[in-house]
């Protein structure tokens, strides 16, 4: 098998394994009755997982996920109030899932750590009087 013929077979199977997920994804929000059912929140770390790790964009894995919500139907059968609440939790675990994850893929620092910066010698000298 090509070097290409390879990378476009892998490329398939990350694509049917991202639509599974999405599937899943989809399956438990339509048993979502409570705004904490596990098995929605199980389903959409992993999916929020497999995008990371394939490089998707945390606006493409939001829109990833507010697509399998709309799929779904789950917002539907709910009022208007507590739609919106299920909508937010939903992405905000989303955004979180996605930074917590590609933190760890990457080895990044988290984001609350600061980076410190070398400093260059002339930022170390003392700063001097403004010239009149």
């Amino acid at each position: 098998m090509s070097a290409d013929a390879s990378l476009s077979h892998d490329e398939s199977n990350r694509s049917a394994t991202r639509d599974a997920l999405h599937g899943n994804l989809v399956r438990a929000l339509e048993r979502m009755r409570t705004i904490d059912h596990r098995p929605s929140y199980d389903a959409l770390r992993l999916l929020v997982d497999a995008l990371v790790s394939d490089g998707f964009t945390p606006e493409a894995t939001v829109i990833a996920v507010k697509s399998a919500i709309e799929q779904s139907g789950c917002l539907l059968r709910l009022d208007r109030p507590l739609r919106e609440r299920v909508r937010v939790a939903l992405v905000a675990y989303c955004i979180d899932r996605y930074f917590e994850t590609r933190e760890l893929i990457s080895g990044l620092p988290p984001a609350s750590e600061p980076i410190a910066l070398p400093r260059s010698s002339a930022q170390d000298a003392e700063p001097s009087a403004p010239s009149a």
